[in-house]
């Protein structure tokens, strides 16, 4: 039976604030630095955002969750302070909780209800990638933080929005930075209802509560089976294999302290008789062909 006791984990993150009813229903509101600010997104919410999912998930008195944001917008901010300037502190900053921010937002094991109350521009995936996303009639979706900032996308908006939206629309997005306001997202199924602002979260909680009251087993193995393709697609594709492909490059280049990399070695004949075959499109050429000058 789900209890309203505070756990030690609903005042452990500096950014988010949590509070469970007698349902069982987790509200999770994300904000800033003060807890009536919106979010300014920062190294320590993806740092929070990780620790939280982790330990929701392992929380079975949560019978469904909610997330929203604070103010008049979801997350639509950023407030990141200086510039990286090596792939270690990227890693640190950046990779390491965000290679498991998504795995630990799908590792809860129970329905999952995002409440948007405003702008989604950074980080919208939090949302979308719920059981249930409702929208206010203010909300709007964006991808900023990537190609638009110069950056690859990452955090799996690669293959969150393109599934969500088919290839074609999904690289549109990310390419062109695309808003969407919600009634654009509505239509387009990212999102599966648009309400007033002061409606929202009682839609939200309402929805919540619903699935709340199912057996536990069944809710909660539903959003198993529900996000099982999901979990495969965009976690072990969160993004993170390309900056840092493009960072391990720039550290190869760069004069410094960051030592060179050892020059590959060359490429020997069963790899360069894979990559003709795949030029080609036909099974691979046996390498011993190449070492007798066979073409």
């Amino acid at each position: 039976m789900a209890t309203t006791d505070e756990p030690d984990y609903f005042r452990a993150f500096p950014t988010i604030a949590m509070s469970r009813d007698d349902a069982g229903v987790l509200l999770v509101r994300l904000h800033g630095e003060l807890e009536d600010q919106p979010v300014g997104f920062s190294g320590q919410h993806h740092e929070d955002w990780c620790g939280a999912f982790g330990a929701i998930s392992d929380d079975r008195d949560n019978r469904a969750v909610v997330i929203t944001g604070t103010g008049d917008s979801f997350i639509a901010q950023m407030a990141y302070g200086g510039a990286m300037t090596s792939p270690q502190e990227w890693d640190a900053a950046v990779a390491f909780d965000g290679r498991r921010m998504l795995r630990r937002l799908l590792d809860i094991e129970v329905p999952v209800i995002a409440a948007v109350n405003g702008p989604a521009t950074i980080h919208a995936e939090l949302a979308v990638m719920s059981d249930i996303t409702l929208a206010s009639t203010t909300a709007t979706f964006q991808d900023a933080p990537h190609v638009l900032f110069g950056v690859v996308p990452g955090d799996g908006v690669h293959i969150v929005w393109t599934e969500l939206l088919g290839i074609n629309r999904g690289r549109y997005f990310l390419l062109t930075g695309q808003t969407l306001d919600a009634e654009e997202a509505l239509r387009l199924g990212v999102v599966n209802e648009v309400l007033p602002p002061e409606q929202l979260l009682d839609r939200a909680m309402e929805h919540a509560r619903r699935l709340a009251a199912l057996d536990p087993l069944v809710a909660r193995y539903t959003r198993v089976v529900l996000t099982t393709g999901t979990s495969g697609s965009s976690t072990r594709a969160s993004g993170t294999a390309w900056p840092w492909r493009a960072w391990a490059s720039w550290a190869r280049r760069r004069p410094g302290p960051y030592p060179a990399a050892e020059p590959a070695a060359p490429a020997g004949p069963r790899a360069r008789a894979g990559r003709v075959a795949r030029r080609v499109r036909r099974r691979p050429v046996d390498p011993a062909l190449w070492e007798s000058g066979v073409p």
